[in-house]
């Protein structure tokens, strides 16, 4: 019987599972201030040490985070030990001054690693706390999107360095800057990508303004600057073809040293050549620069179809993406139609159907061989099916009673332009719209060159005038909406 026993005891061990006990629910609380030497807001400060005490242990994710505001000629020494943090001041502070210390992200508990966000810590050398504040918030000047995290600070002088004062805006857009003494200062706006409070190429940027009134709230919208070098990457995409990435100067890049055929954009342009070469040189303005070429790929044919409806005539555009030799009109037909189907060449990477059946879906069938490359490359049989049909597309007036010289009017989403046209009349018409929800904006095309030209702060050039309607335009198949765009 006590063998039995024994043997029952181990077989039940054996199967059981062993569960580790719960740990409860996963801490998302930040660490939390419970102590402070001297205590935060203090006036008449004299003291070159400050103790902070957490109610958990902390780390420091990233000193750099750490930043006196106004600016110190040298950096705060961060002691940090279990709960605390222990701040050496080492510099002489101005009198009469309340200053900020701020943390931005930079202190996270230890085991979940959760942030104390833009926690500050302030104190004044004189015997009350500044009280003048700014509020606003910050979003993209071309695309009227929110931007969060941007650095927002105030200068002392255009050729100031650092920011005198300075916050970061929330999820939201929305920031606020506090504790500021009277005076005359620059605003700026930037997106701080390598958080060294500076501005660098390639970093939005607001253009600055004068602030000398305070307690008022300011939107700040951001831009890229303007390249003085307007080529921005340069690209070997294949055997036969290299990719400018650019800003608008699509038509004064020169090739030198290679003949060939462009495809320009406006943000991207492809230059394809015949002759083999071992590099290409290309010039923009004064500067000439080359570009090896070592890509042995061989990009394939591709054809790509779209509607273009061009005044009261709708044609069917076949885009290729690689320079067209020939075209083969009698191969083109359009499904259920003896007729020949006239075809023209827009320019030599497209292709103009035009299409006199109106409201209806046409399928266009083009069999191998109707399109030739320069390259001796023929296409595959390939069908399109176009949509014609009025009902199935909404029509957007847009009335506009006094627009500037030269103003051009876009429907995007996000990032993406879908319809563009410049202001002749008091109404813009645009017909065809796919479905969906859109945004509307005008901007005078200065330098006319068809696209919306950002400013330079260092050259004091303005970005190009911008307005964006307020609310976002949704658009349903067979609707007609009209909207106004006030001065």
């Amino acid at each position: 019987m006590k063998n039995y026993m024994c043997f029952l005891f181990v077989f039940l061990c054996g199967c059981a599972n062993i569960v580790p006990p719960s740990g409860g629910e996963k801490d998302t609380v930040p660490p939390k201030l419970i102590f402070s030497s001297p205590e935060n807001k203090k006036t008449n400060f004299l003291s070159n040490e400050i103790i902070l005490r957490f109610d958990e242990y902390v780390q420091i994710k990233n000193l750099n985070e750490i930043n006196l505001s106004p600016p110190c000629k040298n950096k705060i020494e961060v002691i940090q030990k279990g709960k605390e943090l222990r701040l050496l001041l080492n510099c002489v502070l101005d009198s009469e001054t309340t200053y900020t210390i701020n943390f931005g992200n930079s202190i996270v508990d230890l085991n979940e690693g959760n942030v104390l966000k833009n926690f500050k810590y302030i104190f004044s050398t004189g015997f009350k706390i500044d009280s003048l504040k700014l509020i606003g918030a910050t979003y993209d000047l071309y695309s009227s999107k929110i931007i969060p995290n941007s650095l927002v600070g105030l200068y002392q002088h255009a050729d100031s360095l650092n920011p005198y004062y300075y916050t970061f805006s929330e999820k939201d857009g929305h920031f606020e800057i506090n504790n500021i003494k009277s005076g005359v200062y620059l605003l700026y706006a930037i997106v701080d990508k390598n958080g060294n409070l500076k501005h660098d190429q390639g970093e939005l940027i607001s253009f600055p303004k004068t602030i000398e009134n305070f307690n008022t709230d300011l939107q700040l919208s951001l831009f890229n600057e303007r390249a003085s070098f307007n080529i921005l990457n340069v690209e070997n995409t294949s055997y036969s073809s290299i990719a400018f990435n650019h800003t608008s100067v699509k038509d004064s890049i020169k090739i030198l040293n290679s003949k060939g055929i462009w495809k320009r954009g406006e943000t991207k342009s492809e230059f394809w050549f015949k002759n083999g070469s071992n590099n290409i040189k290309y010039q923009l303005g004064s500067t000439i620069d080359s570009i090896e070429i070592y890509n042995t790929d061989t990009i394939p044919l591709k054809l790509h179809g779209s509607v273009d409806f061009h005044k009261l005539n709708k044609y069917a555009v076949v885009n290729c993406n690689k320079p067209i030799s020939a075209v083969d009109p009698k191969l083109f037909k359009w499904h259920a139609q003896v007729d020949c189907v006239d075809v023209n060449l827009i320019d030599a990477f497209s292709i103009k159907i035009p299409v006199f059946d109106e409201n209806n879906s046409r399928e266009l069938i083009i069999p191998s061989g109707a399109i030739k490359t320069i390259f001796d490359e023929e296409n595959d049989s390939v069908v399109f099916n176009f949509d014609f049909n009025r009902s199935n597309y909404a029509i957007l007036n847009i009335k506009h009673f006094n627009p500037l010289n030269k103003t051009i009017v876009e429907i995007f989403k996000e990032t993406e332009t879908s319809y563009k046209k410049l202001i002749v009349d008091t109404i813009t018409s645009f017909n065809y719209i796919k479905p969906g929800t859109y945004s509307v904006r005008l901007f005078q095309d200065i330098n006319n060159d068809g696209a919306w030209s950002a400013g330079s702060i260092s050259k004091n050039i303005k970005p190009e005038p911008l307005q964006i309607y307020p609310q976002q335009i949704s658009l349903k198949a067979n609707w007609e909406l009209d909207i106004e765009l006030q001065d």
